[in-house]
């Protein structure tokens, strides 16, 4: 056997192991020492080899060393440290709708109003189900319900 390229990455010797492959190109390779080789069997070899190597150099596979940035899991390591801690937050912008609950009365009058004209399309449609109707029902009035308790203990709680 002769020894065609010798790869840094196992990952491009598969590659080019594949593409080879669909080719029907014959050839061998060495997992462990990450070399592609021809084989002995061919007749002319050497125009053999040149067409492999014309082939590998196509595809422009990059062998170059990846050095990847200091701090890259420095924001994991934050969020392992203080994941269990109640109320951390490790950035971004927090939602209007979460911190002030001034609105919660209009969302929920949005969401009943909505869930209700819902409700009015199901019952009003050829292949009406009971289960369905109610189920929806009871989540609209539990989604609605929810935000106008908020709304009422937000209230209270200003006052």
């Amino acid at each position: 056997m002769e020894l065609i390229k010798k790869f840094k990455f196992a990952c491009n010797l598969e590659y080019v192991h594949s593409y080879l492959n669909k080719k029907k190109i014959p050839h061998s390779i060495d997992i462990e020492k990450l070399s592609l080789y021809s084989d002995n069997m061919l007749k002319l070899k050497i125009l053999k080899i040149l067409k492999i190597l014309k082939i590998v150099n196509s595809l422009n596979l990059d062998e170059s060393e990846v050095k990847p940035y200091d701090n890259v899991f420095a924001g994991d390591e934050e969020w392992n440290k203080n994941m269990y801690s109640p109320g951390y937050f490790t950035g971004g912008k927090v939602p209007s709708f979460t911190k002030d609950k001034s609105n919660y009365l209009s969302y929920g009058l949005i969401n009943l109003v909505v869930g209700l004209v819902c409700l009015i399309q199901i019952l009003n449609d050829k292949t009406f189900s009971k289960g369905l109707f109610w189920i929806i029902l009871l989540i609209n009035l539990a989604i609605s319900g929810s935000m106008f308790i908020q709304y009422y203990n937000f209230k209270k709680r200003k006052i």
